[in-house]
């Protein structure tokens, strides 16, 4: 509580327990963009039943080891690949309930993974990051599970993109493409929880503005506690557990806690999300990390891109817009989650800054982002080994600010977004090796030259190896310009719902 007020002394605010909301009780909303209007938003269900969609809907990820051994038991599924050339191949990608059996089967998979763990989506649901994330973690050996909270029936009137695809119809072939699951669309208030961001709207009607992204937690966080009040021996089944989250995901999986997942959880990675008071909380008490009830020693990690158009520090992004704005709220915005970690006493958080990327970092800096990622799972939050920040500066605030490794992993080619040709590629440390199909991984970059494969013998799971795809992109190394997404993308649009 002491962590609390200090923060609340720091950032010079008047604001007040009076300006949080619990979230979820019925209200009205007025916004001016896309146009004037005034959405009624209605309460929220209490019913535990009410969400259980996002479990009987979610997707799912497993190793290849565990595809081979039970695709017999999986009524469809794709192969998922991890980025190409340089990942592993062959994952599985399904919808839990074309799994015979369930999550009970999915618990009995310890033999073939060495984790699991669970995705808090984006807004848009399971998509662009939330299925990149799956296809890295997969190839690292993990089961992993996205609750799709995108699922909600119709009659519930409140957010969805139903219909659902079939998962033969999910496009997966694109490492920087949207894996949409939906053939609906949820945006520019099209339901009430629908949203699509805007200054204006945030500052027009704040007071309502702040009950309004509250509902937001307050539905994710009941989805998660159906997941977890139902799948109590999945999470104690696998000897690793993480929670992991991108965007509103990272915000849903920041302050998420359920003593279930306290119980078993093997540390918590958030993405794109910087865990500061900002437009996307009521008050600055609700961007407590796991509501203050969680083990302080679990190791927690934070990737964010130092000029995130949402959640950065930048004066250009829309939490320091709101910040500075007449009738705004929110501050200090620093951009990350180190203040967050320090003030509540967390005794192995990391915090990595990407130069120079967006919303979205593995977009620009995919290499640096999955090690760090692999190095976190491989050393369970102890920094002395991790290779992947060794090009990286630490402040003296704790914060590792990483440099650009390469042109932008992603880029709009022949008008469509997809991995940029010119992008180096790194196979970074695989942390359980003995469930990765690492013979994928030295097929595919088997035609390409300066590529090597080396194995720690200290912990037998560390290997490294640096590939510069193409000689000529040292040139474009050299340049510290960005490949900024066009405002008319489909990428940036979709981007722009994954708060």
């Amino acid at each position: 509580m002491w962590s609390l007020i200090c923060l609340w002394l720091f950032s010079g605010l008047q604001t007040s327990r009076a300006d949080c909301s619990a979230g979820g009780e019925a209200f009205e909303l007025t916004i001016s963009n896309p146009e004037d209007r005034t959405i009624s938003v209605p309460a929220l269900p209490t019913a535990s039943f009410e969400w259980s969609y996002a479990t009987e809907n979610a997707l799912v990820s497993i190793p290849k080891k565990c595809l081979d051994q039970f695709k017999d038991k999986i009524k469809e599924f794709q192969i998922l690949n991890d980025r190409q050339p340089c990942g592993p191949t062959g994952m599985g990608y399904f919808y839990i309930s074309d799994l015979d059996g369930g999550y009970a089967t999915l618990s009995s998979m310890t033999d073939c993974a060495d984790g699991l763990v669970i995705e808090a989506a984006g807004s848009g649901g399971p998509g662009w990051s939330a299925v990149q994330f799956a296809a890295i973690f997969s190839g690292m050996g993990m089961v992993e599970v996205i609750p799709n909270h995108m699922a909600m029936p119709d009659d519930l009137g409140l957010k969805g993109r139903l219909p659902k695809k079939t998962i033969k119809e999910i496009d997966v072939s694109n490492y920087c493409g949207g894996f949409t699951a939906f053939a609906g669309s949820c945006g520019k208030f099209n339901k009430p929880y629908c949203y699509s961001t805007k200054v204006e709207n945030v500052i027009g009607d704040s007071d309502n503005y702040r009950k309004y992204v509250e509902g937001v937690y307050q539905m994710r966080k009941r989805e998660l506690d159906y997941f977890m009040d139902n799948n109590a021996d999945m999470l104690s089944a696998f000897k690793r557990l993480y929670l992991v989250g991108n965007s509103e995901g990272g915000m849903v999986a920041s302050r998420y806690h359920h003593a279930a997942l306290n119980a078993h959880l093997t540390g918590r990675i958030i993405s794109a999300w910087s865990c500061n008071f900002n437009y996307f909380l009521s008050c600055p008490e609700s961007a407590t990390v796991c509501e203050d009830k969680c083990d302080k020693n679990v190791p927690q990690l934070n990737v964010i891109g130092s000029v995130d158009e949402y959640f950065g520090s930048t004066d250009g992004s829309v939490s320091s817009k709101v910040a500075a704005a007449t009738g705004g709220y929110g501050g200090p915005i620093t951009g990350n989650c180190r203040m967050q970690y320090d003030s509540q006493g967390f005794t192995k958080a990391t915090v990595v800054m990407l130069e120079g990327a967006g919303h979205g970092p593995q977009y620009y800096n995919d290499n640096t982002v999955r090690g760090v990622f692999a190095d976190f799972l491989a050393h369970t939050g102890e920094r002395s080994e991790w290779e992947s920040l060794k090009a990286c500066k630490q402040k003296t605030n704790g914060i590792y600010t990483c440099p650009t490794d390469g042109p932008d992993t992603c880029k709009t080619v022949d008008g469509k977004y997809q991995v940029n040709p010119d992008a180096t590629c790194k196979v970074g440390a695989m942390p359980f090796a003995d469930v990765v199909d690492t013979a994928s991984i030295k097929k595919s970059m088997a035609g390409l030259e300066g590529w090597t494969w080396q194995s720690s013998p200290q912990s037998c799971m560390l290997m490294g190896a640096f590939l510069l795809v193409a000689a000529l992109s040292a040139l474009a190394f050299q340049s510290s310009r960005r490949v900024q997404l066009p405002q008319g993308t489909e990428l940036l649009e979709a981007i722009s719902q994954e708060e």
